[in-house]
């Protein structure tokens, strides 16, 4: 059986997902959400196909460029020595499966806190107004917050690297910015993928199609926050664009909170389900 600490943890994800169930929408968002629909529908749908396609190559994309630089190795290597503070025995990732609920949960908080700040800071930076900054914007938000998820999956003693594990983390980043009315749908989506059972980490079998309709509109929102800075850029206070800046750092905060909580939901209910599977 679980810890009395994992029950407890258990039960918090349980009420969590109970609310994420629920949908919180205004009427005004509703409506907005309504609409946005029905101008998605008359985007032809061979258009919508092949940028949906565009848009899953540049995940596998960034995703191989964050697996194959030295950022991640550092990042690896450094999220080994912090875990080794609790158990010496710590030699490979998969070994922090073995340390208790709460050290884990520790060392992805670190890894939360710390994505939490890249994004503001790069927010900030894109507020400036500059056109490279601007230009950086949607790819530096890509690469911080997959980062961020493959981080958390690490913490929880997951090796992305492999393909089972790739294909997983790049599902859990791109459930993490559904739309909140559809994030239970994909929460549902992803217990299918880890309760399922499958022969060989190496090989992934499930769909490797990952962009939707609601990821484009994304999209679209990222590109449209970029039009209004630039246009916040012209009001400064003593030669600063400080609305641009702040707008630019709150919208990227927000989005790597709304990334980082999700991945570590997810990470920390796999985690526990594994442990609960153990004893029955």
């Amino acid at each position: 059986m679980l810890t009395k600490r994992e029950e407890q943890l258990f039960h918090e994800l349980s009420s969590w997902e109970q609310d994420l169930m629920a949908d919180h929408r205004s009427d005004f968002v509703r409506t907005y959400h309504h609409w946005i629909e029905q101008r998605m529908n008359e985007v032809p749908v061979a258009l919508r196909k092949k940028v949906a396609e565009k848009v899953d190559q540049a995940f596998f994309y960034i995703h191989s460029i964050i697996q194959n630089s030295d950022w991640l190795m550092e990042s690896r290597k450094r999220l080994l020595n912090n875990a080794r503070l609790y158990s010496e025995n710590i030699s490979s990732i998969q070994d922090l499966k073995t340390l208790s609920i709460d050290h884990l949960h520790y060392l992805a908080e670190m890894e939360v806190s710390k994505h939490r700040l890249y994004s503001l800071l790069q927010g900030a930076a894109t507020g400036t107004g500059g056109a490279f900054f601007l230009g950086l914007d949607l790819p530096s938000q890509l690469v911080i917050n997959l980062r961020a998820v493959q981080m958390i999956a690490m913490s929880y003693g997951n090796e992305v690297n492999a393909p089972y594990e790739m294909m997983l983390a790049l599902k859990v980043f791109h459930a993490s910015f559904m739309p909140p009315h559809l994030k239970y749908e994909a929460w549902v989506d992803l217990k299918k993928e880890i309760t399922e059972p499958f022969e060989n980490p190496y090989f992934y079998y499930g769909s490797d199609q990952l962009a939707n309709e609601q990821t484009i509109e994304n999209l679209i929102k990222q590109i449209m926050k970029l039009f209004v800075m630039k246009m916040l850029k012209k009001k400064k206070v003593q030669n600063i664009p400080i609305f641009s800046v702040a707008l630019g750092a709150g919208i990227n905060y927000q989005m790597t909170k709304a990334c980082t909580t999700y991945a570590h939901k997810f990470y920390q209910y796999r985690l526990l389900l594994e442990r609960k599977k153990d004893f029955t």
